[in-house]
């Protein structure tokens, strides 16, 4: 694709809106837009209806890497200026050729122009870029001033375009993405109760990354395969649960939630009648040196318990509560 540039905030609807209002057009244009508010998908639909010709999404400094804030990569937690954001833009979850369906041989597969048509895969070539490459672009935007509110934190006066300051005025837009039909697996672990063998307890995340997956899901994997692990140990002694376990490592969970939903909607009437609950880990560890914990409440008093019997790295502190009693204010306690 190619055209003009236009600078269009985070390519919501009222962005978009507000540039019509100026009489701006977009159907001979490609629109930028910066990460944030709505979902990635979203801002490619909103821009292939308002008829840009494709659209680039880049990730601002204010708020992956704002001033003041942490340094970044490697020797803080912000954004690189070379880091970029990648992820699907589908608008449902699963595969989208088999929409309510398991994709497993057998099942009846769309064409990948009705996913088009039904608008949840976007028509448009679209890009993410790094905000280093990002500052190539918007600092030679041209035109009116973009509104204060759409000002970032890369050093430049954020314009709007579509002309460009030094009188260019085309850029070009090429997307090198592979459509390939491929087989995914998820790794299903059982373990039958002893007292409700027919009632069903989940544990489970995604096992694939964009990288390396630090954090999501890799944390959550490393959990996961210690408590197989730990499970693994106590059948050797001949214990049961008392309801069945089920761990599940999905797959392909980037690129939609594709591993996860199709196992679903493959055992739907069985989860319908057995299940009883789902604990998600994609992300079980994160965050810097000092405990931080977010959970549902009906887990609060499991976790008290727990870090009260774990000892704390730091000899300060001899158990890992009593470090998060002080840097925290634990409810039902005074730091």
């Amino acid at each position: 694709a190619n055209g003009s540039l236009i600078y269009v905030n985070y390519g919501r609807y009222e962005d978009f809106e507000l540039l019509v209002s100026k009489r701006i057009l977009f159907n001979s244009s490609i629109c930028i837009v910066r990460y944030g508010r709505i979902f990635r998908g979203n801002k490619a639909l909103l821009a292939q209806r308002y008829g840009c010709r494709g659209l680039i999404i880049y990730s601002d400094p204010e708020y992956y890497a704002p001033r003041g804030g942490s340094p970044s990569f490697p020797n803080g937690w912000s954004l690189p200026d070379t880091g970029l954001q990648r992820g699907t833009l589908n608008l449902m979850d699963g595969d989208v050729l088999t929409p309510d369906m398991p994709a497993i041989d057998g099942v009846h597969r769309c064409l990948y122009q009705d996913a088009l048509d039904a608008n949840v895969v976007p028509s448009i070539p679209v890009q993410p870029i790094s905000y280093r490459d990002a500052e190539q672009f918007l600092s030679r935007i041209g035109g009116e001033e973009a509104p204060e509110d759409w000002q970032g934190q890369i050093n430049i006066t954020y314009n709007i375009g579509p002309e460009f300051s030094d009188g260019s005025e085309i850029v070009y837009l090429e997307v090198n993405n592979e459509f390939v039909n491929k087989t995914i697996r998820n790794v299903i672990g059982q373990i039958h109760g002893s007292v409700e063998p027919d009632k069903l307890v989940l544990l489970g995340n995604h096992r694939d990354a964009w990288v390396f997956g630090g954090a999501d899901p890799s944390s959550g994997t490393a959990v996961l395969a210690e408590i197989a692990n730990v499970l693994g140990q106590l059948r050797k002694t001949g214990w049961r649960p008392g309801r069945t376990l089920v761990l599940c490592s999905w797959d392909a969970e980037e690129y939609g939630l594709l591993g996860s939903t199709e196992w679903v909607q493959h055992m739907s009437k069985t989860l319908y009648d057995r299940a009883l609950s789902y604990l998600n880990i994609d992300t079980a560890v994160s965050g810097h040196d000092h405990m931080f914990v977010a959970a549902t409440p009906l887990l609060f008093h499991a976790v008290y318990k727990a870090t009260k019997m774990i000892k704390c790295p730091n000899p300060h502190y001899p158990t890992l509560y009593d470090e998060w009693q002080h840097y925290n204010v634990i409810p039902g306690t005074r730091p």
